[in-house]
């Protein structure tokens, strides 16, 4: 998030409207890395904790019943000043603010609370009118650096580099050389970037003196703030504390977004894990019928040749009467004749309810993890915090995930689902499997409904208002249920298609669990 110079520049020039000659009601520290200033109609708070900023808030955020040792040390020697400048060194990641007030016996002084605002160097330190340190919120020892009371304050700031809002290179023709220079006072590597998008010095030197801050979405998706025209998408200007707060509010509903995710996804993978195992045991099992036919002819023409058998005979040789062949017959000779024939019957039985219990059973499984890999890939494709709050309501009513509360509520805001437009086609996509429970069912018998093949996915229906649905619309709408699907990556995919009125959802199945016949099937690439 590059908090550079230029943001700092439109961060300062908004302070400087809402607190300029406001006196200062009580001063904070929300956490140990930030200093909240209360003036009588805004709150101005600084962050020195990576990245650092500053911005005006409207609300007093929650503060800590015991206050940290900088901001009482403040309110002892600021506190009820007032505020006479907040300005900016250059256009640096540095400024201070004047503030007046009056000491113990009445004498009027002068102080400067100076913040720099650079990353992990970040620092806030008061100093007196002949500049002296008298405290600092991160006190250094360092000899590169020293900040502690009693010494001279030198700011963290070098003035060697071109200060674009200064007048120095005034002239139009001068706009070319500061677009090919690196020694710019406070461009970030994306505000360099984007001096290509102004013509002349004035217009680039308007967009910083601007009072808004850009919003927008890179590459990656990642929400981000450029104090000049980004190259992105979803752009849009905001006043710079509305626009950090939105970035900050992005990145903690993308961090709780994640977070929920991951520990949707670990659950599952834990019940995907015990039912595999499940799964590899009963297939063992089922592997045992090939045991049948011979243990069973075995105890066959032991029953017909028991009367030979003595105790203490360990095998007996047989003729099978179909083939003509000679079976040997193992026996334990410790078991009398009757003992060992109830033995293999015992043997034939057991395997047969075994064999019997793991086709029935694998039946069962087989279903749960379809549902499983089902749910799995709604939340591969999730895109928002309320899509995986649905899915998590979904897994508590499988009994997947605890329910805390023992009532489950719903969002009041309503889920739109996925929508594509093609050829006037409308496409709808569901974003989980009460959303694909949803548009099925809400489908019309003659609209067309679609779904990977094999493959745990979307489901997918083209609205077909009466209309014959051409081709090339249905190959759309299949590119649509691959990419949306946990074939996203394949090339080739499968994908299934029919009228919504070959489409049933057996009693008692699993939500998004259907069923389809009369269908055909197109092989595309999924799109992005």
């Amino acid at each position: 998030m590059p908090i550079d110079g230029l943001a700092i520049y439109k961060l300062i020039n908004e302070a400087r409207e809402r607190v300029l000659n406001k006196s200062i009601k009580n001063i904070y520290q929300p956490v140990e890395d930030q200093l909240l200033i209360q003036t009588s109609g805004d709150f101005l708070l600084f962050s020195i904790q990576n990245p650092s900023y500053l911005l005006v808030l409207e609300k007093k955020p929650d503060i800590p019943e015991n206050p940290y040792n900088f901001s009482m040390f403040l309110r002892k020697r600021i506190k009820g000043g007032k505020i006479l400048s907040v300005e900016q060194l250059g256009t640096d990641r540095i400024g201070y603010m004047e503030v007046q007030g009056y000491d113990e016996i009445g004498d009027l002084k002068k102080y400067r609370l100076y913040f720099e605002l650079m990353g992990r160097n970040s620092n806030i330190i008061l100093v007196n009118e002949d500049n002296i340190i008298q405290e600092a919120m991160k006190r250094s020892t360092a000899e590169t650096r020293l900040l502690v009371h009693g010494i001279k304050y030198i700011p963290f700031f070098d003035d060697s580099k071109v200060n674009i809002m200064s007048g120095s290179k005034t002239s139009e023709e001068d706009v070319l050389d500061i677009k090919a220079s690196v020694n710019l006072q406070g461009f970030c590597k994306t505000s360099l970037g984007a001096l290509k998008f102004y013509n002349t010095l004035q217009e680039l030197r308007e967009e910083i003196a601007s009072p808004y801050l850009y919003v927008y979405t890179d590459e990656k998706g990642n929400r981000d703030i450029s104090a000049l025209k980004p190259n992105g998408s979803d752009i849009k200007k905001l006043t710079p504390s509305v626009a950090i707060i939105d970035v900050f509010e992005f990145k903690a509903d993308r961090s709780r977004f994640l977070a929920m995710r991951k520990e949707l996804l670990k659950k599952l993978e834990r019940e995907v894990d015990k039912d595999e195992k499940i799964k590899d045991n009963l297939q063992k099992d089922i592997s045992e019928q090939s045991k049948i036919p011979e243990l069973s002819k075995k105890a066959e023409l032991l029953q017909s040749f028991v009367y030979k058998v003595n105790k203490g005979d360990e095998s007996i040789l047989t003729q099978d009467w179909v083939t003509g062949e000679d079976i040997l017959i193992k026996l334990d000779p410790i078991k009398t004749p009757s003992q060992n024939l109830q033995e293999y019957f015992r043997k034939l039985k057991k395997i047969k309810n075994r064999v019997a219990y793991a086709l029935e059973k694998i039946v069962h499984i087989e279903k749960e993890l379809e549902y499983y890999y089902q749910l799995m890939a709604m939340l591969d494709e999730a895109e928002d915090i309320q899509t995986l709050e649905e899915i998590k309501v979904e897994m508590i009513q499988q009994g997947l995930v605890d329910a805390k509360n023992k009532t489950i509520k719903k969002s009041e805001k309503k889920n739109p689902y996925r929508k594509f437009n093609y050829k006037g086609f409308d496409i709808l996509v569901g974003k989980n499997n009460m959303q694909n429970d949803e548009i099925t069912k809400n489908a019309r018998a003659d609209d067309i409904w679609l779904h990977t093949r094999g493959i745990p996915g979307s489901h997918v229906i083209i609205k077909c208002a009466g209309k014959e649905v051409p081709y090339d619309v249905i190959l759309y709408a299949a590119t649509v249920a691959a990419k949306y699907s946990r074939a996203k990556f394949s090339s080739n995919v499968g994908v299934d298609y029919t009228k919504k009125s070959n489409v049933y959802k057996p009693k008692g199945s699993k939500p998004g669990m259907v069923l389809y016949e009369n269908y055909s099937t197109v092989f595309v690439t999924p799109v992005f």
